[in-house]
């Protein structure tokens, strides 16, 4: 029973997330539920389950990465408009 609780109330948190637009945070929270779905999976031994949650974990890995250089790149652009501005506002 309390395995199950804790297979399910995190991927509710994550749709909630989903459902709220904030799909970073669904994929933080999809990271480590995945993990569990998949060693749940693996401990039952239904391996189409455990691929198909292994796909998922990688999908929202991915969408972390991306979401964090996305990000970063989008600051960093936003610093050098800054610095020209500012480099023009001294000439």
């Amino acid at each position: 029973m309390i395995e199950t609780i804790w297979i399910i109330v995190p991927n509710l948190i994550a749709s909630y997330m989903v459902m709220v637009n904030k799909a970073f945070y669904a994929n933080m929270i999809y990271c480590f539920c995945y993990l569990l779905l998949i060693w749940h999976n693996y401990n039952s031994g239904d391996s189409s389950q455990m691929i198909y949650f292994t796909i998922l974990e990688i999908m929202s890995i991915v969408g972390v990465f991306l979401y964090i250089y996305q990000t970063g790149r989008t600051v960093g652009i936003n610093v050098k408009k800054k610095e020209q501005q500012q480099v023009a506002k001294i000439r």
